[in-house]
């Protein structure tokens, strides 16, 4: 996988691999994450990175601001974002008309 642009990558690394998982799109970590849990993977690490300044971040403990991919786009065009903090997450999904998640809210969206 190719990331070009950090803002929108996220990754997986499972129990008992080495290897990560790398995403170029919020969206498909979140699919790939339901995927390997309900298959009773167990998920080591979860990263995503910070829409605005790109720091990476827990996936855990992100913010995600979920819109339609016309007003957020994405590379895979999933319109959802991670953010560190709660206060530009609320700002950006009032600019882009969406709703901010918690970590189990967004990956509810993607099962």
């Amino acid at each position: 996988m190719i990331v070009s642009r950090l803002e929108f990558a996220a990754a997986i690394l499972l129990e008992g691999e080495r290897r990560w998982y790398v995403y170029d799109d919020v969206g498909c970590f979140a699919k790939d994450y339901n995927e390997f849990t309900g298959k009773g993977r167990k998920v080591e690490l979860a990263k995503v990175f910070d829409y605005k300044t790109k720091e990476e971040l827990d996936a855990a403990s992100a913010y995600y601001v979920l819109a339609d991919s016309k007003n957020l786009w994405t590379p895979m065009s999933y319109g959802v974002v991670a953010l560190g903090r709660k206060d530009e997450a609320e700002e950006l999904a009032t600019r882009m008309g969406g709703a901010v998640k918690d970590f189990t809210s967004m990956l509810g969206v993607f099962k």
